[in-house]
């Protein structure tokens, strides 16, 4: 079906991971069946741990034209620059679209907040109270940020709904990392007589970690130390044992927002704030048996996975090809095909066309850009000068999720790389891989 309507733009960063692939996914599902597009606006670094280059990578949310689109999604947790928030909502405003911001309240925004104080505290107070466990020990997120707050907030409530102490010795921040959290496991041997009953993690990665750290020195779950973790990843789904989990429902905040959306267009005032609600799930890491979820079938993950690495030798391979390459044309002849079909280079202009008195320097995507799309091998390499302002997109006539990220190295940018997927789930990962492969390789054609 040809789009019908404009876009919804999707601001987020490192779009290959589960539950930000889930979302968009979702969110395309939706778009489709109402006749709209995503665009996601994707940044390959996680705003987290203030890296080198953060403001380089960000500089994607410059390719957002608010002309060009029915909505404006903007996810909380991905992006802590004030200025460039203000930025986005007030632009938007200024084209008369609404901003949803998905996991917090902003005062100017559609507010779409995470409710799951009480699927998270059933599922606390399920192991505590249903399996008569007294001896618990909580592995925390991050130190100061905002979910690791809350969701230790509730276990210390429930603690003391059900009558326990609640006690600092019995809490280690896990910065929401398996390597983290299996290091607590391993320091809880050598301090502890006995392991905790059970272990609470405030995410399923160190849940997981947890569960393996665990299985190696011989104990088992639940049977000896139930494990409980939060988000409700593919890891929880797909491990050995299936993590008890409290789970966000991608699909019902999608529906949500492109809902809200259409009503806003039909001339409707929306609400400052709505809830996405969690949802408890009760698996084998406490005891309470197998659960089997549609979209994760570990035959068809492990054949991804083989796909995926047969996938990525291709490109290592293209990359020790590329570094034997000398003329710039016959480099671009190889980028080009090692492209994923229905995608585009869009190459900042001073990068090709230099100035030879002028090192290459640039930290942003800039006004003009030069075009080079995915050919076939027996195809003719092209070459198109376009402009940013226009957003060229590969497959832009048709529905559909469009990719963005940038091209760059350290802190200096090269342009941006655009891909149009029907498959979003299916091809995540290679539009990461290839994403890191052209970094790297402008990285060595600027010397």
């Amino acid at each position: 079906m040809l789009q019908s309507k404009k876009p919804i733009g999707v601001c987020l960063a490192q779009a290959h991971t589960s539950l930000k692939t889930d979302l968009v996914s979702e969110m395309d599902r939706s778009a489709r069946e109402r006749g709209y597009g995503i665009i996601a606006f994707n940044s390959s670094l996680d705003y987290y741990w203030s890296q080198k280059g953060d403001h380089v990578t960000a500089c994607i949310y410059d390719m957002v034209r608010f002309d060009q689109l029915s909505a404006l999604v903007i996810l909380h947790e991905n992006i802590y620059d004030l200025h460039l928030m203000n930025y986005l909502v007030e632009n938007a405003h200024r084209q008369q679209i609404p901003v949803f911001y998905l996991g917090g309240v902003r005062d100017d925004c559609v507010s779409i907040t995470d409710d799951y104080e009480a699927p998270y505290k059933a599922l606390i107070r399920h192991v505590i109270r249903d399996h008569a466990v007294r001896d618990t020990f909580y592995i925390a997120g991050l130190k100061n940020e905002d979910n690791s707050v809350r969701r230790l907030r509730y276990y210390r409530e429930v603690l003391e709904e059900c009558g326990l102490p609640f006690d600092e010795e019995n809490v280690a921040w896990g910065s929401f990392l398996d390597t983290v959290a299996a290091d607590i496991v391993r320091n809880l041997f050598l301090t502890r007589a006995r392991m905790p009953r059970a272990i609470l993690c405030a995410n399923d990665s160190m849940a997981a970690a947890v569960c393996d750290e665990l299985h190696a020195r011989g104990l088992r779950i639940p049977e000896d130390v139930i494990v409980t973790g939060f988000d409700g990843t593919p890891t929880a789904y797909l491990g050995v044992p299936q993590l008890s989990t409290c789970s966000s429902n991608p699909r019902d905040l999608a529906d949500l927002v492109v809902r809200l959306t259409e009503r806003f267009h039909a001339g409707e005032t929306l609400e400052k704030t709505y809830l996405h609600t969690y949802k408890t799930v009760l698996m084998e890491s406490c005891g309470c048996g197998h659960f089997h979820h549609p979209r994760f079938n570990a035959l068809r993950t492990f054949r991804q996975a083989e796909a995926f690495v047969s996938h990525e030798n291709n490109l290592y391979y293209s990359v020790e090809q590329l570094l034997e390459l000398k003329n710039d044309l016959d480099i671009f002849r190889k980028l080009s095909s090692t492209l994923l079909p229905d995608s585009a280079l869009y190459i900042n202009r001073s990068l090709l066309e230099p100035d030879p008195d002028t090192e290459y320097s640039s930290s942003r995507i800039e006004d003009e850009l030069i075009m080079i799309p995915y050919r076939k091998p027996d195809e003719q390499l092209v070459f198109r000068k376009v402009y940013r302002k226009d957003l060229p997109l590969p497959g832009s006539d048709r529905n559909g999720t469009h990719v963005l990220n940038v091209l760059h190295s350290d802190i200096t940018v090269y342009g941006y790389y655009a891909v149009h997927t029907d498959d979003l789930s299916s091809d995540t990962q290679l539009i990461k891989r290839v994403s890191d492969v052209m970094n790297l390789s402008f990285c060595i054609l600027a010397g």
